[in-house]
């Protein structure tokens, strides 16, 4: 998700003249997007019910125990991961270089 975001930032898109069409897409988005996540809520809630949240730290997810699997264990995809995100970022930069 960082990367479209870094992507969508560098291609330096020009703005658009707002049509009837976002206008109301504007005030119909704020309800929809309360609809989401009031379902998004309630599938959570559902999923990881209270009483067992209480236990989460008990789990190895410690920052130490993380970086412990991700520098031994996945070592592997995870610098295979960051050189693909280089090569998307190089790209994108190639792309919003504008043109002399």
């Amino acid at each position: 998700m960082v990367l479209f975001v870094l992507v969508i930032m560098l291609l330096n898109a020009g703005r658009e003249t707002p049509s009837e069409r976002s206008r109301m897409a504007r005030w119909l988005g704020v309800p929809l997007l309360a609809v989401l996540m009031a379902e998004i809520l309630f599938v959570i809630w559902q999923q990881f019910p209270p009483e067992t949240t209480r236990y989460a730290a008990a789990m190895e997810g410690t920052p130490a125990a993380i970086g412990a699997a991700l520098f031994r264990q996945y070592v592997l995809p995870f610098e295979v991961t960051s050189i693909l995100i280089l090569v998307a970022i190089l790209g994108a930069v190639t792309l919003a270089k504008k043109q002399r």
